[in-house]
């Protein structure tokens, strides 16, 4: 006995159920939209990142989640293994990046504590971090460095400078950031690096202000590659960004996400356009759906048409599948059809028919 012909006895009456389908709830189609989630440059992954605007409060935000995951892991306050900041700068000693610091200590309402200039050792943040037992989610090490001294330069066969630094300090970081370096040391070594680094399951992001040399940023070891940049190119705050994805785990791609925030500490994003939809459609075309489909799936799904602010028709999907660079062709015909010369056509007896009518008339 099937589901299909399930039977109800009651008594002697066997009563066909037609309406019971345990499955139903399963079959239903649903979309998974692709809203930013600072989860994908955790978990092992590298990440390369150009930006040419002040991008340290984004970074922050993408520090605290780390901090939220890892205490509800690890049941902790304050994980040993809580990120590294290593900021790279022409002259360490007067780098502004310590009155950024500062500022950020106020901003989060934490004790006015001066910095006590560079120390041969990682410094906390908060800066009275080990004074307070209820440190927020933002907490990370931090240490400037000459920006002209790569992190990824060689020291040893199987180690590199920041390897090393790491190993002597006994740090065993789950997030690092590299801020600030100069694309001037071998990027093989920094491929290494990175590759050594995934293998323990440490992230890795890279900010940088342009790509490295030798189209290195198309390299395999990336996990990620975007860029970050103001919405407007003119009177916008830092607080408006655009992220743009080229590379998103592992799989080339091109999806933007427009995200702001109110207070510089939390970020949400906006959702303005059609970009949203582009992951979905692409699915549903590889799926060999028609226009006529996808229209409906988009108008029938209650998560994608309160994201509209009109209903999707067939004309406005074309317009984005041409904007998108997304086309759809039918198979071709095969054998083709001969292509049939003017002259063969000139000598053909229908034409020379016309033509004697022609000369008679």
């Amino acid at each position: 006995m099937t589901l299909k012909t399930a039977i109800y006895s009651n008594g002697h009456n066997y009563v066909p159920v037609t309406n019971l389908s345990p499955l139903r709830e399963w079959q239903v189609d649903s979309c998974r939209l692709d809203d930013f989630n600072p989860e994908c440059f955790f978990n092992g992954m590298a990440t390369l990142i150009t930006g040419r605007c002040n991008i340290f409060s984004w970074t922050i935000a993408v520090i605290n989640k780390r901090n939220f995951l890892l205490k509800e892991e690890g049941k902790t306050e304050l994980p040993s293994n809580r990120p590294v900041y290593i900021k790279g700068d022409a002259w360490p000693s007067a780098s502004p990046f310590m009155q950024m610091l500062q500022n950020w200590n106020c901003i989060l309402g934490y004790v006015q504590v001066p910095i006590k200039g560079l120390q041969d050792q990682f410094q906390d943040f908060p800066l009275y971090i080990n004074s307070n037992p209820y440190a927020d989610n933002i907490f990370f090490r931090w240490c400037i460095v000459n920006q002209e001294i790569p992190p990824w330069e060689n020291m040893t066969n199987q180690s590199s400078r920041l390897e090393n630094l790491l190993e002597v300090t006994s740090h065993r970081p789950d997030l690092i950031i590299i801020d600030g370096f100069s694309w001037n040391g071998n990027m093989k070594d920094l491929k290494n690096m990175l590759t050594r680094l995934k293998q323990h399951k440490i992230s890795t992001i890279v900010l940088a202000s342009k790509f490295p040399p030798n189209n290195f940023a198309s390299d395999p070891v990336w996990d990620n590659v975007l860029s970050i940049s103001p919405w407007r190119n003119w009177r916008c705050s830092s607080e408006n960004i655009v992220l743009r994805f080229q590379k998103k785990n592992g799989v080339k791609m091109n999806i933007r996400h427009h995200l702001y925030s109110k207070d510089g500490i939390l970020w949400q994003e906006k959702l303005d356009g059609f970009d949203f939809l582009r992951p979905i459609v692409a699915l549903w075309m590889r799926e060999d759906k028609t226009a006529r489909q996808i229209v409906n799936l988009i108008n029938g799904n209650s998560n994608l048409f309160q994201r509209l602010k009109r209903p999707m028709t067939t004309a406005n999907l074309a317009r984005l599948k041409r904007e998108w660079g997304m086309r759809s062709y039918k198979p071709e015909r095969k054998p083709r059809k001969p292509k049939t010369s003017k002259a063969h056509v000139a000598d053909s007896p229908v034409e020379q028919m016309n033509s004697q009518r022609s000369v008679f008339l």
